[in-house]
């Protein structure tokens, strides 16, 4: 800890130890946010190792070629998408202790679909911590 310790923060002794188990271990992708566990602000959970189980299921309302003309969004719409999902999830430092704790989120949203391969999805997820709107714009050729 160099010459700051006894003295030093919780936060640093805790960087320092997380730094430490990547480095010895690498890391797992973080579960919370817009795409995993999604009732859970983004990167609330996170550890050397994780797993996630996650179903949707989702209808297809229209399929119609419809111009929009928002004040965010100039496209044409090409579906209209209702979704329904639940995930479970559990991060740890040591694989072996991989669900010993877990976390859930389930929830509804709808998706606008449009030519330009753009989706606006709107999702509202429940989850252990509370509720949590999930507003997310994708472009099909980003890297998630």
């Amino acid at each position: 800890f160099g010459t700051c310790w006894p003295h030093c923060a919780p936060d640093a002794i805790s960087a320092v130890r997380n730094r430490q188990l990547y480095n010895q271990n690498g890391s797992a992708r973080t579960l919370g946010g817009e795409n995993r566990l999604r009732a859970y602000p983004e990167d609330r959970f996170e550890g050397a190792h994780s797993e996630l189980i996650g179903a949707e299921l989702r209808w297809n309302f229209s399929s119609e070629r419809k111009p929009v003309d928002l004040f965010f969004m100039r496209d044409i719409r090409t579906g209209i998408q209702a979704a329904l999902f639940h995930e479970v999830g559990s991060v740890s430092e040591d694989r072996g202790d991989l669900w010993r704790e877990k976390r859930s989120s389930s929830g509804v949203g709808v998706r606008f679909v449009m030519g330009s391969g753009f989706v606006y999805r709107f999702d509202y997820a429940t989850g252990d911590e509370g509720e949590q709107l999930v507003v997310f714009v994708s472009y099909p050729w980003e890297a998630l």
